[in-house]
């Protein structure tokens, strides 16, 4: 198209952009020239190749001209305020020219790579995927080449300066780290350029103040996944979206090494009652993976749920736990084949519970503990008002419930509050 252009064949020219738009209807390349063309001013001569023109819109006709040579020329400098407000509105325009373009091309790019995984092609894809996700997202800086680092005291400058784009500047800068040992040798190992870029990450924390210090380790995140490649023990989220797909706002990975879409994680946990077990894996999140999720902008709910799960477990008393274990005992020893004792002793169970107060009865009925099946290693999954439950209307068998309840006991009984005079 750009070459029937310069060579001034306007017809030639007009129906190369008519398949261009067919393909890509939002084509700017190919507006521009029927724009070009279309416009009074757009008379073209016939005369040599060399000095064929487009008489258009100056900016559009250095735009085609940049374009159809590969080459750009030195931006001027505006004289004035108006000139400066008119290239700002157009560098904006064309920033969300590319990430528009950048988004149908990310959809089309999946659609491919997933159809040619059988090629044994997926380190290829997968980088070029991420690469064009990054564009569609504004992260030029994770795409773009870049020269030598900044240093990292600089860098601790600009996230001090800018603390709310904090992560996203110090992911940006570990990527392009990662980027630009690759470019010095094509040949470098990749655990290599990840123990610089960890010596990197170190001296970010320790010259960050304390409360950002955290953003070294959450932007070594992200240059993993965007620059390293990293896998996860799942590739797909709970919905079945690609890991790849996750934009890095809802990006996360767990200490167990489990990627995580924040938001399918927090709706997930939260339909849980806010208990903070891994939904995939069912062992229960340590304390700094915990602490990580109710801080983050989606999870912040889920703190008001931890608060809640502790106030109800404050709120059992010691005679409760007793009769837990009373229970417990005589659902685990009841080998009867009528189950008289077990009956019998949920039903005082029962009748003791129905004496509490609303507030621990509701307790008893939404807490949850961390428990295991001792003879299959199943995490217990509900709460102690359900297992009771289950067990009455036979919807579970009663030497597991007494196994969970015995453990929920124990839990209770270990825990700090018995000391503090509330139970």
């Amino acid at each position: 198209m750009h070459q029937y252009v310069q060579v001034g064949w306007r017809e030639e020219a007009i129906a190369m952009a008519d398949q261009v738009l067919q393909l890509q209807p939002k084509n700017p390349e190919a507006l521009q020239v029927k724009a070009a063309y279309a416009s009074k001013n757009s008379a073209i001569s016939h005369g040599k190749a060399s000095e064929s023109k487009i008489q258009s819109k100056p900016r559009i006709r250095s735009q085609l001209k940049r374009t159809s040579k590969g080459k750009y020329n030195a931006i001027r400098p505006p004289q004035s305020d108006i000139e400066r407000d008119e290239m700002e509105d157009n560098f904006t325009t064309g920033i969300k020219q590319i990430r528009h373009i950048a988004a149908d091309f990310h959809e089309d790019l999946v659609v491919v790579s997933k159809l040619l995984e059988q090629y044994e092609t997926t380190d290829f894809w997968k980088e070029r995927t991420a690469s064009v996700l990054a564009l569609s997202e504004g992260r030029f800086n994770a795409v773009i080449d870049g020269g030598a680092p900044c240093s990292v005291r600089e860098l601790c400058r600009m996230i001090e300066a800018q603390p709310d784009e904090a992560i996203d500047l110090a992911a940006d800068d570990f990527v392009n780290i990662v980027t630009w040992f690759r470019q010095e040798d094509d040949a470098v190992d990749l655990g290599a350029v990840r123990d610089r870029l960890v010596r990197r990450v170190r001296a970010l924390s320790a010259a960050l103040p304390e409360d950002l210090q955290f953003v070294a380790e959450q932007g070594l995140m992200h240059a993993e996944h965007e620059g390293l490649g990293k896998t996860y023990v799942n590739d797909e989220t709970m919905l079945g979206d690609s890991i790849l797909d996750i934009p890095r706002s809802r990006f996360w990975v767990s200490s167990d090494n489990y990627a995580w879409d924040m938001e399918e994680l927090v709706n997930c946990l939260t339909a849980r009652s806010g208990v903070m077990r891994n939904p995939l894996s069912l062992e229960m999140f340590n304390a700094e993976d915990v602490e990580t999720i109710v801080t983050h902008p989606l999870g912040i709910t889920l703190g008001a749920a931890q608060v809640e799960q502790e106030k109800l477990a404050n709120g059992v008393r010691l005679s409760t736990i007793k009769a837990m274990e009373t229970l417990s005992a005589a659902l685990l020893a009841d080998q009867t084949a009528d189950q008289a004792p077990t009956r019998l002793a949920l039903d005082v169970f029962k009748q003791y519970t129905a004496t509490l107060p609303k507030a621990e009865r509701d307790g008893l009925d939404k807490l949850q503990v961390p428990a295991v099946d001792s003879h299959t290693g199943q995490k217990f999954d509900s709460s102690i008002g359900e297992t009771i439950r289950d067990a009455i209307g036979n919807k579970t068998c009663a030497h597991k419930a007494g196994d969970f309840l015995g453990q929920a006991a124990r839990h209770l009984k270990r825990t700090d509050r018995n000391a503090s005079g509330s139970i």
